[in-house]
């Protein structure tokens, strides 16, 4: 048994290689769940960055809750976790829109059969998150209240993609995140470390290029909210995924039997 960031990883599950071996009519929708199990993966990789991140920020919040005076070095710190947090948190949501647009540029690929077989595939009570991921993905109508926070950040998460996570062509957005952190928060100030090597310098100044997206965020949502989305997706791609190995397992094995049962007879 091995462990990720913590959390013991359940036993290895061999698939027959044969499943993603398919023939024409299926070849673009297995390279559809390899991508989305890729998608998975990465996005794990994310948040394990974010909660180690939060971790650190937290060990300093104790410390000032037992009275104790933060020096310069602590706040150094806990400033640096916090942009890694912040980062993690941003890659998250552009990971987010990532997903939406593999599953906008793949949509012919839902409409195949073993796609509705996989889907249908999911334990009744799960198959309401896939549900969602979809319907937000293709921008239909989502039902329930509960989720409809969802459909107002969809574009706060579009934004905070194209704003200095991904891209770094729109340039007005980093000094308009400058400006936002250090000229109307007072107490803050820009400041850089650095060495001779890269490995020891940092541009504190250019961590909070998204502080205004971020201010907006905690006004406007529940804190949560992209993290509670992101479970949400993990699920949905888990069970996705799971489930149409399941199904090509299921057929590889009716094939072969099928096979041996005319030679044998």
């Amino acid at each position: 048994m091995i462990s990720e960031g913590g959390i013991m990883l359940g036993l290895p599950k061999r698939i027959n290689p044969r499943i993603f071996f398919s023939n024409k009519d299926e070849e673009e929708l297995d390279s559809f769940i390899i991508s989305m199990a890729a998608w998975f993966n990465d996005f794990k990789t994310y948040q394990l960055h974010g909660i180690e991140a939060e971790k650190r920020v937290q060990i300093f919040k104790e410390k000032i809750g037992r009275g104790e005076e933060p020096n310069k070095e602590d706040q150094m710190e806990a400033r640096l976790s916090t942009s890694y947090y912040n980062h993690a948190s941003r890659l998250i949501a552009s990971h987010i829109i990532e997903l939406f647009e593999a599953i906008n540029e793949n949509k012919e690929r839902l409409n195949h059969p073993t796609f509705y077989k996989a889907a249908n595939n999911i334990a009744e009570d799960r198959q309401k998150y896939l549900n969602i991921v979809l319907r937000l993905a293709l921008g239909e109508v989502i039902p329930g209240k509960e989720f409809q926070e969802f459909v107002k950040l969809k574009n706060l998460w579009v934004r905070m993609r194209t704003s200095g996570t991904y891209h770094y062509s729109k340039i007005k957005y980093f000094k308009k995140g400058y400006l936002h952190f250090f000229n109307q928060l007072e107490g803050n100030e820009p400041y850089y470390c650095s060495t001779e090597s890269p490995g020891g310098t940092r541009f504190f100044f250019a961590d909070r290029i998204q502080e205004e997206i971020f201010q907006e965020l905690e006004k406007n949502y529940r804190p949560d909210t992209i993290h509670e989305f992101a479970g949400l997706a993990q699920h949905a791609i888990k069970d996705l995924v799971e489930s149409y190995i399941d199904i090509k397992e299921k057929a590889l094995k009716a094939d072969m039997v099928s096979k041996w049962t005319f030679i044998k007879v």
